[in-house]
C-alpha cells in the first residue's frame, strides 16, 4: 500500500471522527446534557468561536462570575479588594489563604444559580479558578442537575488540555467522576471545520 493511500485513509478517518464528534455535541445541546470538551491549548480560542457559531449556546466565563461575586461579597463585608488579591499569593494553608477560599466558597452558590438559570445550553469557559480554590464539586452539581433534566440547561465545559492527558483536567486537577460518555476531545480537524469543507466538496 502506497504512502499516498495511507495518507488518504488517515485523512478520511479524521473527517469521519470529526462528524461523530459533531453529532455528539449536537445531541448534548439538543438534549441539554453535560459534556466536557477538552482541546489543545493552542486551539482553545478557535474552538470557542466554532462552538458559538455552530450551536445555540450561551458562553459564560466562570472566572468572571466568581470574581464579580467575590468583589460583591468583599464589599458587603467592608473588606478591601487589594487585601483579597494579596491573599491569593500567600501560602496554601495560611490563614489568609483559608480566608480567601472561604470567600470563594461563599461566592459559588450565586455563580451556580446563574448557570442553572440559563435558558440555553451553557458553554462554560475559564473554569480554572474552580480547581485553584478546590471548588470542582460545582461541576458535579451541574452535571447531576442536567442529568435529572428538571428544567435545567445543558452544559458544554470547554477545557484547554494537553494531548498527553487522557482524561479531562482543570489546571492539572482531574475532574471528579466524569464518565466516558460525558467528555470528548475536540480534534484539530473538527476545530478547523475540515470535515464540513470536505463534505461541501463531495
Amino acid at each position: 500500500m502506497g504512502t499516498a493511500s495511507l495518507s488518504g485513509q488517515l485523512a478520511t478517518s479524521k473527517i469521519e471522527d470529526a462528524w461523530v464528534l459533531e453529532e455528539r455535541i449536537q445531541k448534548a445541546v439538543e438534549q441539554k446534557r453535560f459534556l466536557v470538551l477538552s482541546v489543545a491549548p493552542k486551539l482553545l480560542l478557535r474552538a470557542e468561536r466554532e462552538l458559538l457559531q455552530r450551536f445555540p449556546v450561551q458562553r459564560v466565563s466562570v472566572e468572571a462570575l466568581v470574581i464579580a461575586q467575590m468583589k460583591a461579597l468583599a464589599e458587603q463585608a467592608g473588606a478591601s479588594w487589594e487585601v483579597v488579591l494579596r491573599a491569593d499569593s500567600t501560602a496554601r494553608g495560611s490563614k489568609n489563604w483559608r480566608n480567601l477560599v472561604t470567600l470563594v466558597r461563599r461566592a459559588i452558590p450565586a455563580v451556580e444559580q446563574r448557570l442553572l438559570e440559563s435558558e440555553e445550553t451553557v458553554l462554560v469557559t475559564y473554569s480554572g479558578l474552580l480547581a485553584r480554590y478546590e471548588q470542582l464539586d460545582m461541576l458535579d452539581r451541574l452535571r447531576d442537575a442536567s442529568e435529572r433534566r428538571e428544567g435545567t440547561p445543558g452544559f458544554l465545559v470547554l477545557l484547554p488540555v494537553d494531548q498527553q492527558t487522557n482524561m479531562p483536567v482543570i489546571d492539572g486537577t482531574p475532574l471528579p467522576v466524569v464518565l466516558a460518555s460525558q467528555w470528548a476531545r475536540l480534534t484539530e480537524t473538527w476545530v478547523t471545520n475540515s470535515h464540513r469543507a470536505s463534505h461541501a466538496v463531495v
